[in-house]
């Protein structure tokens, strides 16, 4: 629906859903990057461009597309003139965003150590595991 709300230039309803799908992903699950990507959209058309890169940068952090990129070094080119920095800077929102990411349990699952004894990992719930997988072969 906010996809429909940009191409209609009705800017503050889709930032206004946009604002939720964040909210409750935030609440539910990790965000999904399109809701970056479209805010990115939207402040580029308000000649925002901070956060117009802020999200693009966000959206390229969840998900590798060129059509991101390709927005976030118009973006950055508009905006300084080159693109002298412009892998630092995403380089380092990217950084930002992975070390603030909120983390997410693992599902339950089961697994057999090399004695071939079974560990299911529900068990070890709120305690800190490191898991090594390992495939000789």
């Amino acid at each position: 629906m906010s996809k429909i709300y940009i191409e209609e230039k009705q800017f503050d309803k889709a930032l206004d859903l946009l604002q939720e799908a964040l909210t409750l992903s935030d609440r539910f699950r990790a965000p999904d990057y399109r809701v970056y990507h479209y805010l990115g959209d939207i402040y580029l058309e308000k000649d925002d461009l901070d956060l117009a890169l802020e999200n693009y940068s966000q959206a390229v952090g969840l998900r590798d597309s060129e059509d991101i990129l390709e927005k976030f070094h118009s973006v950055y080119k508009q905006k300084y003139g080159n693109m002298e920095g412009a892998r630092k800077f995403l380089n380092q929102k990217i950084l930002a965003l992975t070390a603030l990411k909120k983390p997410y349990p693992a599902p339950d699952f089961t697994l057999s150590s090399v004695e071939g004894e079974s560990f299911n990992f529900g068990e070890l719930r709120g305690k800190v595991v490191l898991v090594s997988v390992w495939n000789p072969g």
